[in-house]
């Protein structure tokens, strides 16, 4: 799966990924703290649940950035050229970037507003159209068909058991 002429910026569209995710939740929550937002907090038994859940996902997002980053050395396969498709890239297609949306998904959950859950649709929905537009593009001219059945079988943000064909 390896191709030696070319190979993808390590860093890539990471920062524009990621920068308005953690923007657009601070800047949420801030406004939700100073009551500039409308509230719909849930009762304590379901709000002790939402924090669980949000710390959860936080823990989560931080496993699956290590794993990402330093179990699966993703920096030195892109140097290299390798189509990473094991360990935490079996189970999303961008583990870093999906790591980050769930630390964003585990904070609003933890503040208690419901309201505020449309934050990690409108992030996923940014994320989708910029993956789609860019990294997936340049993956599918680098690996071709290898990339294209990689998509097929694991998701691109939310982490799931890849599919089998």
């Amino acid at each position: 799966m390896a191709k030696e002429e070319k190979h993808l910026p390590v860093i890539g569209i990471g920062p524009l990924i990621v920068a308005p995710q953690l923007i657009l939740t601070g800047i949420t929550i801030w406004m939700d703290k100073r009551k500039l937002i409308p509230s719909i907090t849930s009762p304590n038994t379901l709000r002790a649940l939402l924090v669980m859940i949000g710390i959860s996902m936080i823990l989560a997002g931080v496993v699956l950035w290590w794993s990402a980053n330093f179990k699966e050395k993703i920096d030195q396969n892109i140097k290299s050229n390798q189509l990473v498709t094991s360990g935490s890239y079996a189970w999303v297609r961008n583990p870093i970037y999906s790591a980050f949306w769930q630390l964003c998904f585990g904070i609003v959950l933890m503040n208690g507003n419901i309201l505020l859950c449309i934050v990690p649709l409108l992030n996923w929905i940014y994320m989708t159209i910029l993956l789609k537009n860019t990294e997936e593009k340049w993956l599918f001219d680098l690996y071709g068909k290898d990339y294209e059945l990689y998509c097929k079988k694991v998701n691109r943000i939310i982490p799931f058991p890849e599919r089998r064909s």
